[in-house]
């Protein structure tokens, strides 16, 4: 298993090799490396909506997904982000399933441990949407974020860490209160 500064210097490669910018690169690297040191196995939803919030906050422009994804033959509900149509899936490395690795994480459509296109299918007709990626769904973005404390922070608090700066929260909860996850089937 690969230690988490080697699989940023991998992330790092890929944006790098498609002109991103330093800052994204350094705050993927940065929700990356939380996401292992707090064992943040099966929190899609959480790390697509911080990392949702984090790049629109340094200028880009994602799409916050959900859906039903293929890989390591299954079928499960999950989160990601898009970004200029490309997947951004950090989590898919930190399943729930006995926590399994589906794939490396997925860096703009690639997994970057095998350092090939990515083998598990984003969006595909499956069993249908369970239940609880149905009330995912239509929970508020902000609730879900001032809500949310699964881990050990806030994730508007997540937010403030990999920014590396203080945020005004009830200015992102105005800016970010009708924000919703994008059902994606293809």
């Amino acid at each position: 298993m690969k230690k988490a500064n080697d699989i940023c210097s991998l992330i790092s490669d890929e944006f790098s090799a498609n002109s991103y910018s330093e800052n994204l690169i350094n705050a993927v690297c940065s929700l990356y490396r939380y996401m292992k040191l707090n064992r943040w196995t099966g929190a899609c939803h959480a790390s697509s909506a911080v990392l949702y919030v984090v790049l629109r906050e340094l200028g880009y422009k994602p799409r916050l997904c959900i859906g039903e994804v293929y890989g390591k033959h299954l079928y499960f509900d999950h989160s990601w982000i898009e970004l200029d149509g490309k997947v951004i899936d950090l989590a898919i490395s930190m399943t729930l399933f006995h926590h399994m690795a589906v794939t490396g994480p997925v860096i703009l459509d690639k997994d970057v441990v095998s350092g090939k296109k990515t083998a598990v299918r984003y969006g595909v007709p499956g069993r249908g949407i369970e239940e609880g990626c149905s009330v995912m769904m239509n929970t508020p973005f902000t609730l879900y974020m001032d809500l949310n404390s699964s881990q050990n922070d806030h994730l508007w608090d997540i937010v403030s860490i990999i920014l590396d700066k203080k945020i005004d929260i009830d200015r992102l909860s105005i800016k970010y209160r009708n924000v919703q996850r994008e059902l994606v089937r293809i």
